[in-house]
C-alpha cells in the first residue's frame, strides 16, 4: 500500500522515522528543513532518527 506525502508526515511511526533519515541521508537536508517540510520541530526529527538507529541495531 502506498502512502501519500501528506500521510507519511502525519504518520508518526517508523514510516515517518525512515522518511527523516531518507532526507536527512539522501536529500542532504537539515534537521530544521526537515521539520519544516513535516511540520515538526527540528528536535523531534533529531528524536525520530535516534529511535530509529536504535531499532537498527537490535
Amino acid at each position: 500500500m502506498e502512502k501519500s506525502c501528506h500521510e507519511i508526515t502525519r504518520d508518526r511511526g517508523i514510516v515517518r522515522q525512515i522518511a527523516m533519515d531518507l532526507l536527512y541521508r539522501l536529500g542532504g537536508l537539515k534537521g530544521a528543513e526537515i521539520g519544516e517540510i513535516m511540520c515538526i520541530d527540528y528536535r523531534t526529527v533529531s528524536q525520530g532518527r535516534k529511535r530509529l538507529r536504535g531499532r537498527m541495531e537490535i
